[in-house]
């Protein structure tokens, strides 16, 4: 079944449909959380969370295209409000960032660099840059993701940068 096939099917009330549309991006749904919430429970809680939302609110999406987006973007706002309500400070240990690419990890140098990197960013420039360059959204849908201006995570995405550039030097490969 086609993506558009599955939201319509969800939409009129299936279950299964909108189960298997989460599925079909399951392994990026977790990623995404576990790399603002940092640890694999409180990940899956707000998967959970976001779920009940989404479903709940389903009829509201107006373009299935967009779905995915759209379930990221309440997915993101739920981890964030996870942090709010907890009132927390979250110091940022890395795991094993199994959410990066391979591509980006095929050497332990690349991956102690990533870390690194990650380590030292605040929460809302790790949030671009994991969406930007570990999952590769693009800047159209990490604006409606983050709900803002595409100028605005351009400039945030070359300020982090600029900021990594300092810190670190100059890469051999750009991030």
């Amino acid at each position: 079944m086609e993506i558009n096939q599955l939201v319509q099917a969800s939409k009129k009330g299936d279950m299964q449909s909108f189960i298997q549309l989460l599925r079909l991006k399951e392994e990026l749904i977790y990623n995404i959380a576990k790399a603002y919430t940092q640890n694999s429970h409180d990940a899956e809680d707000c998967i959970s969370e976001s779920t009940i939302r989404a479903y709940d609110k389903l009829k509201q999406l107006k373009d299935p295209e967009k779905f995915y987006t759209w379930y990221i973007s309440i997915l993101v706002n739920t981890c964030r409000k996870k942090y709010k309500t907890l009132n927390r400070e979250v110091e940022y240990i890395p795991e094993q960032h199994d959410f990066a690419t391979e591509e980006i990890m095929k050497s332990t140098d690349n991956r102690i660099l990533v870390e690194g990197i990650l380590e030292h960013l605040k929460e809302n420039e790790r949030e671009i840059i994991v969406l930007r360059y570990l999952r590769d959204f693009s800047l159209e849908e990490i604006a409606e993701i983050l709900t803002i201006p595409v100028g605005t995570v351009k400039s945030r995405i070359s300020r982090i940068i600029g900021k990594i550039k300092i810190k670190y030097g100059r890469c051999s490969h750009e991030i």
